[in-house]
């Protein structure tokens, strides 16, 4: 199987014009992911496939895929894709980061099926920052 290569039946670019309105994420998505013995391993949203090609057009950590449960490129890939999916990517690449810290990283480095409160966890980063930035301007 070629993962490179954007199908129809996956997310892509049509799929992800969304502004950054928190509101427009989903409260919730069932997220999968599958270790295979060689890169790059599978993710899926809510079942639907999940490439990295469109992210690594945006930002080249991790030219081989996407991987979880620690916090270097791959996660960093991981993070950029799947916020790409609702987000354009002015606004993904605001948040991708930190999203891999609070969340991509703390997966378990094995196959999982975890539902994810996307919104709730990027509005906590959200609020995390505007609370930095008043204590800053103290």
């Amino acid at each position: 199987m070629n993962w490179t290569r954007i199908r129809s039946n996956c997310f892509s670019p049509e799929n992800s014009h969304m502004e950054n309105d928190f509101n427009k994420l989903p409260e919730s998505l069932l997220l999968q992911g599958k270790i295979n013995a060689k890169v790059p391993h599978s993710i899926w949203i809510d079942g639907k496939p999940l490439y990295h090609r469109r992210s690594l057009q945006v930002r080249n950590h991790s030219p081989t895929g996407f991987a979880w449960g620690y916090t270097g490129s791959g996660p960093a890939q991981l993070a950029l894709g799947l916020l790409l999916v609702y987000w354009l990517p002015r606004h993904a690449e605001e948040y991708y980061q930190q999203f891999k810290e609070v969340f991509i990283a703390t997966l378990p480095q094995t196959d999982f099926t975890v539902e994810v409160e996307l919104r709730r966890i990027l509005v906590e980063i959200q609020e995390a920052r505007q609370r930095r930035t008043q204590n800053q301007s103290l």
